[in-house]
């Protein structure tokens, strides 16, 4: 039963948090002790174990029992997995957050008074610092290009805010972001089946302002991602190309125009981008497989419905591994 409390009452917003987790046991345990030592601490914490054989289901039932575990053995990957996460959430609020993080003990809090002071705000993330301590910005607020996407990395303009003091609007939130269940069970739900990982933070913020809310980072929030890769992609493996290269196709397909134009994308971003690609492709001593994946998941990025958003309903094939 969804909760329908007001949030402009006296009393503070109840709070679930959702985390997608795939083989990564220390750095799990590292942010569920994170959250749990928080100014606000959670009503309810969901941690989507998407096909774990690490040990990690068995370490959360032993270490953290009051964690509610849901452990699939079919591949969510990431989106799928907060959706997953999300069906069972019954609070005012999820945060959802990558399990790869260290938080910050007002982070929470922050996220949570900023949904509580401003109405039409749909999701509010925090400034996501490289970790450890002292490596720089990874992340604050993402936004669109005429070519694709970028992360902000200057503070001063966040710290300042266009919202309101410290709220800096943005167009995408990755990694760590909080929103009103109602909101994104109702009206804004996650696609994970049209994005099942690349492009999924992305989609959720364009249609999030596209329903008249707005998208934020808070310069009063913190997380450092301990992201272990940098660059233009992410991470290269054959999976991960397949759906980087469908899923940027799918999301100019959804809205076109919005990173520039066709002509603009198949004459100029494309080529450049599939250089870079190759490269990084030849480095990784697996270019055929690489590039076969790359090739399939663009030809099946031009295909297919992209105008529905679909509710959850279980994930798609995965793809090539």
């Amino acid at each position: 039963m969804l909760s329908r409390t007001s949030m402009d009452d006296n009393r503070r917003p109840t709070v679930a948090v959702v985390i997608p987790t795939h083989n990564r046991r220390s750095k799990l345990r590292r942010l569920l002790n994170c959250l749990a030592q928080g100014t606000v601490v959670a009503d309810h914490t969901i941690v989507v174990a998407d096909r774990c054989d690490d040990g990690t289901v068995e370490m959360l039932h032993t270490s953290f029992p009051d964690v509610e575990v849901i452990a699939s053995e079919t591949a969510l990957y990431s989106n799928g997995a907060r959706a997953l996460g999300l069906a069972r959430v019954t609070e005012d609020c999820v945060f959802f957050i990558d399990d790869d993080n260290v938080v910050e003990r007002d982070c929470l809090r922050e996220l949570v008074t900023a949904v509580v002071s401003q109405p039409d705000l749909g999701l509010v993330g925090p400034i996501m610092m490289r970790y450890p301590e002292g490596e720089g910005v990874w992340c604050a607020g993402g936004y669109l290009t005429r070519t694709g996407v970028r992360h902000r990395t200057e503070l001063e303009a966040i710290r300042t805010g266009t919202l309101a003091p410290s709220l800096t609007r943005c167009d995408y939130l990755p990694n760590a972001f909080l929103g009103r269940t109602r909101i994104l069970m109702e009206e804004v739900p996650l696609d994970a089946q049209v994005f099942p990982h690349n492009w999924a933070e992305v989609d959720l913020g364009v249609r999030m302002a596209q329903a008249g809310y707005e998208v934020a980072v808070s310069g009063g929030a913190t997380v450092w991602h301990d992201v272990g890769y940098a660059g233009w992609a992410t991470r290269i493996g054959r999976w991960q190309v397949f759906d980087q290269a469908r899923s940027r196709l799918r999301f100019r397909r959804r809205f076109p125009g919005m990173c520039g134009s066709r002509l603009q994308f198949w004459a100029l971003t494309f080529p450049i981008s599939t250089v870079y690609y190759l490269v990084k492709f030849a480095r990784a001593r697996d270019f055929r497989a690489l590039t076969a994946c790359y090739a399939r998941g663009t030809i099946e990025g031009a295909k297919g419905d992209v105008s529905a958003v679909h509710l959850y309903r279980g994930v798609q094939s995965p793809g090539p591994r």
